[in-house]
């Protein structure tokens, strides 16, 4: 069996409490060769996603950091022989930096020409116990899989013996209950039910405790003879932490799951297993055959529809949380999710795609969209520019009439949470396009039609895309914000409270106490086009004028979340941006930009974390724009006495590099000024009573910036403090760059 192995020894802690894990990576591009069906099952895979282009999904690169010993036994991946450097020619080419990854504790071949992940639990004297380092491996290397599109599922097995013999005793013994909430010890396998991709579980010899969960966790379970389930976990004075006490019993009845935990001693054979329904089957022979059964299995399932397999586990997983009322529904929107593939059989006839209004906050550029056009297959129904179709509604409606798209055979949109006042425009637009399309000279868009029926509110439950059900938790909101952007929402006992956009990471509010503390402009647009401007948006890979667009592309992009927590009342996001083929096109790396934002108790915490994940070094330039709330009067800034500045001209945007003198730092005029080496600590006194102390690690130097005169109209109501890193940083391959920001309301 063809395989890619490598080895590297990773940290066995994690950086900080809120470095949650990656649920998936979803950023699809533009194509180059879409053809009609191509461009029908694109829409099918991706229309829950509200994305229209696809060509690759862009890999997930864990953001460890890597330890003295790490990279000292650090090797590079090589391919095993000639016939897997044959074998996975094309994964490689298109995903040589995933096959780069290195594992301790797990081996994770491709088989099958690249179609099935296969990933084996390799730590057989230990019997495959679950560490911490193992839990995150197979998650991150789980998270891979699901990015790349070559994969139709995967598969996860143990080498020697077991399957996994529960967690690590060793490693958990010592472990107070603070220290196993802080490292998170089983909150790593959440993240697996949230992998699009199905996975198989070849359960060879024990799965106990952990084990027996983590199996249960996959999607299919086959097992070998030697099959022997169990949850022993109150003999050693605990119980299943990590799904056992809620998915035994619905695998088995609540009876005989209690039998088995609460004696810790009745353990389930492979047979009795399969007659439970707790197994799908039994496989006669040793572990290889049912390996190679387990591979079949999941060879079959890559063979078929991607979308429609995703689709199916989500609906079969979704009875889990669901009730049979709720379930049915959610079958349903699925089941009108894809693409009646007969009607492209015929191009007299148009074909119905469900599109929720909520998720096209995160449509793809209108530069892609001018680039499909050009390729003659795809055209746009709908402009939302014109009077005569959907203006002066919501930007959200604005870019539906956007997405309203017509292809060869036809196209039409069918959505369902629409608000009823929206209904009769959007389909008075939609007609009108229509008839101006077939005029000149499109007669093969007549036959298209939109259906739209209107839901009760404006209101949805649909889930954005980028943010799955499983990442609101206590203290963790996600809904549709202004335009319907998708929008995480953090809370605290501390009465501390903060939004962010996926559009831009930008936050866009932090209260303490009930009281405003960032500045949106009155101008700002929330169209999912433009950057929105306020808040803490992010100049990343070019502060300012340069090379590429007026601060970097990542604040017009969205990014999409890949976990969140809340422990010791820390509620916590993290969101990741990954290079596609909009951003090579003004900056050709490869990268992985991942931003932690979490509530510590009455303090706004960010981290900004950059990995070169590319074969070759780049450079950047990078900042928080962060805007305060303020009476620009009455604003001072200390803790840059002393500094070499370089202060911006209104007139001629020349800086003029002066030293500054003052202990605190005002605003009478127009300031653009930049500060070199900045300290780690600023204070900001807002003129309406707050002062706020800025505190760094790793952004090097300071920027005050207020427009005056410029924006007379609001320039008053704020004042621009950024933590900046403005002397280019160069990154080699596999290198990453860290960079803190903690601000505190109430100072000294």
């Amino acid at each position: 069996m063809s395989a890619i192995r490598s080895t590297m020894r990773i940290l066995r802690s994690i950086p900080t409490s809120c470095v949650p894990l990656a649920v998936r990576a979803e950023l699809p591009s533009a194509s180059s060769t879409i053809n009609s069906k191509r461009f029908f099952l694109t829409c099918q895979r991706y229309g829950a996603a509200g994305v229209a282009f696809h060509d690759r999904v862009k890999p997930s690169i864990s953001a460890k950091k890597w330890n003295n010993n790490a990279r000292r036994n650090f090797q590079k991946y090589r391919c095993q022989s000639q016939a897997t450097e044959d074998t996975n020619q094309t994964t490689t080419r298109l995903h040589g930096r995933l096959l780069e990854k290195d594992y301790e504790d797990i081996d994770v071949e491709l088989v099958e020409k690249g179609t099935v992940g296969l990933i084996f639990l390799d730590r057989p004297k230990a019997l495959n116990a679950l560490s911490e380092s193992l839990m995150y491996e197979v998650v991150d290397a789980c998270q891979i899989f699901d990015s790349m599109d070559e994969v139709g599922a995967i598969v996860i097995t143990g080498r020697g013996k077991a399957f996994a013999a529960g967690a690590d005793i060793k490693e958990m013994k010592d472990k107070t209950f603070q220290e196993a909430q802080k490292s998170r010890l089983f909150s790593h396998w959440n993240a697996l039910s949230a992998v699009r991709k199905p996975i198989v579980a070849a359960v060879n010899g024990f799965a106990l405790g952990g084990g027996c969960e983590l199996a249960m966790a996959c999607d299919i379970i086959l097992a070998g003879e030697k099959a022997l389930f169990g949850q022993p976990e109150v003999k050693l004075g605990t119980i299943p932490g990590i799904g056992g006490t809620q998915r035994l019993i619905r695998e088995v009845g609540k009876s005989r799951a209690m039998e088995m935990i609460l004696t810790g001693e009745a353990f389930m054979n492979s047979q009795e297993a399969a007659q439970k329904g707790l197994v799908s089957r039994v496989v006669p022979g040793d572990n290889d055959a049912l390996v190679a059964e387990a591979i079949q299995v999941a060879k079959s399932i890559a063979a078929l529809s991607r979308p429609t397999i995703a689709m199916a586990k989500e609906a079969v997983n979704s009875a889990y949380e669901l009730g049979l009322s709720e379930g049915i529904k959610r079958e349903h929107s699925l089941f009108y999710l894809g693409v009646d593939e007969s009607a492209l059989k015929s191009p007299d006839q148009g074909v119905c795609f469900s599109v929720p209004s909520t998720l096209f906050g995160l449509i793809p550029r209108e530069e892609q969209l001018r680039r499909a056009r050009e390729q003659g297959d795809w055209e746009l129904a709908v402009d939302s520019k014109g009077p005569e179709a959907v203006s002066g509604i919501y930007p959200f409606m604005q870019t539906v009439a956007r997405m309203a798209l017509l292809c060869k055979s036809g196209f039409g949109v069918v959505t369902t949470t629409l608000s009823k006042e929206f209904v009769p425009r959007l389909s008075l637009g939609f007609k009108h396009q229509q008839q101006q399309l077939t005029a000149a000279g499109n007669p093969r868009f007549k036959n298209a039609r939109l259906s739209v029926t209107a839901a009760a509110t404006s209101n949805t439950s649909v889930v954005t895309p980028g943010i799955s059900g499983n990442f609101a938790i206590a203290g963790i909101n996600v809904d549709g914000g202004e335009g319907g952007l998708s929008r995480i929402k953090l809370h605290n006992k501390q009465k501390s409270e903060c939004e962010i956009y996926l559009h831009g990471a930008v936050i866009t509010s932090w209260k303490s106490n009930g009281k405003e503390l960032l500045h949106v402009r009155p101008d700002a647009v929330f169209d999912g086009v433009k950057p929105i401007s306020g808040g803490v948006p992010h100049c990343f890979p070019q502060f300012g004028p340069g090379a590429i667009q007026q601060h970097g592309f990542a604040r017009n992009l969205s990014w999409e979340v890949i976990g969140t927590s809340n422990e010791d009342d820390t509620p916590c996001v993290t969101l990741r941006l990954i290079d596609n083929e909009y951003t090579r096109g003004m900056w050709d790396y490869r990268f992985v930009v991942k931003y932690s934002v979490w509530l510590q108790g009455d303090k706004l915490c960010t981290e900004l974390i950059v990995k070169n994940v590319d074969a070759k070094p780049f450079t950047f330039t990078t900042a928080l724009h962060t805007y305060f709330k303020a009476d620009i009067g009455g604003v001072t800034v200390t803790g840059l006495n002393g500094l070499k500045c370089f202060d911006k001209d209104p007139v001629t945007k020349e800086p003029v590099e002066a030293s500054e003198d003052r202990d605190e730092v005002t605003f009478p005029e127009f300031v653009d000024r930049i500060y070199k080496d900045a300290p780690s600590r600023l204070v900001v006194r807002n003129g309406l009573g707050d002062t706020l102390a800025l505190e760094n690690e790793g952004w090097s130097d300071a920027v005050l910036w207020n427009p005056y005169l410029t924006m007379k109209l609001y320039y008053r109501d704020f004042v621009c403090v950024e933590n900046a890193q403005l002397d280019p940083v160069t990154l080699q391959p596999r290198e990453s760059w860290t960079a803190k920001l903690t601000i505190s309301p109430n100072a000294e």
